[in-house]
């Protein structure tokens, strides 16, 4: 019932839920936090301003372009996709998706990037060697934010090892995210 709800809301969206297994090496979605990587870190961000008519539809524009220029999709074009499944736990699990013709990332709530259905704007490549968020400032701009090697970037490192360290990471996880570490 929850797949179909949520390949219900995929499809709204312009994507399609794809029955393939996530891989085990890759950033766990509550650990990668884009935006407080710099630019040594390999941060590239695309930015719109919201406030703009058609400024959902430039951010989607700019998202394609900085996913596509990172390689942020696999040959067959699919992706991972931080999807919240149960309303009580506050972190997205990684849900592999490919977009259609017609598609929206950003979500439709002017002003802000909610994702394409709630919850925030998180993806990643199928290999784990690239991440991009969808973020809203404060001054009404939103940007995509992409960092290529995530493993290598130490804001990154230093939270997920410290996820790990904890306990806080989904059952089961921790020897894919100890690989993936280890790349770095």
């Amino acid at each position: 019932m929850r797949d179909t709800a949520i390949s219900d809301a995929l499809a709204e969206a312009g994507l399609v839920l794809l029955p393939v297994p996530v891989p085990a090496e890759v950033c766990p979605p509550q650990g990668a936090w884009v935006t407080s990587c710099s630019p040594a870190d390999g941060r590239l961000d695309e930015s719109v301003d919201l406030a703009q008519p058609d400024g959902l539809e430039r951010f989607d524009e700019a998202w394609l372009r900085l996913a596509t220029r990172m390689g942020l999709f696999a040959e067959d074009g699919a992706f991972l996709l931080g999807v919240t499944l149960d309303p009580e736990n506050e972190y997205p699990v990684w849900t592999p998706v490919r977009l259609t013709e017609r598609w929206n990332v950003s979500g439709r709530n002017p002003g802000t990037i909610s994702g394409p259905i709630g919850g925030g704007l998180l993806a990643a490549s199928l290999d784990g060697e690239v991440i991009i968020a969808g973020t809203t400032w404060q001054d009404g701009t939103a940007s995509a934010v992409g960092v290529p090697h995530p493993y290598r970037a130490e804001p990154i490192r230093r939270y997920v090892q410290a996820l790990l360290d904890g306990g806080e990471l989904p059952a089961g996880s921790e020897d894919g995210v100890r690989s993936w570490l280890g790349r770095g």
